[in-house]
């Protein structure tokens, strides 16, 4: 492959990484228009935490009595890598930052389709590590921490 060629093939893969596109990488999850795939940022776990509520009311000599007041905060967390020189590109962690930084709950779709819910973005982690001499990362691990919105509606 001339050089020419490999130059024009880098343009392309930059404007395709920076548009987000999955390419024909399998898309594991979308939240909003972000896509979760090999070729953007890939997650390496899904940790999910439901909490849920009991009021405790105290009794001389006995167990507390416990009352149920309803579902606590519904957690997802998102560990993974970016290797840029490979896939994904430098501005995926900067786009989730943006995605959080409207303040907009983002619809969370699973590959399976099974969770139609909608989260907020509560915090972005993201260490680079493995440094080329001009100061660029070669390996960038996020954490992303998400939180399951309700409007106040019932059930949510």
């Amino acid at each position: 492959m001339s050089q020419t060629t490999t130059g024009l093939l880098d343009v392309l893969q930059s404007i395709v990484t920076a548009s987000g596109d999955s390419g024909n990488a399998p898309v594991l999850m979308m939240l909003g228009t972000f896509k979760f795939s090999v070729a953007t940022a890939v997650f390496r776990e899904y940790v999910r935490t439901s909490e849920y509520r009991w009021a405790a009311v105290e009794r001389f000599g006995q167990l507390d009595d416990l009352q149920y007041t309803g579902p606590g905060p519904d957690t997802i967390t998102l560990p993974g890598t970016i290797y840029p020189d490979w896939k994904g590109g430098v501005q995926q962690v900067d786009t989730l930052r943006a995605i959080a930084a409207t303040g907009v709950p983002q619809r969370l779709i699973p590959s399976q389709g099974n969770m139609n819910a909608f989260f907020v973005i509560e915090r972005i982690k993201e260490t680079q590590a493995v440094f080329k001499p001009d100061g660029t990362f070669r390996k960038q691990e996020f954490e992303v921490s998400l939180r399951m919105f309700s409007n106040g509606a019932q059930g949510q």
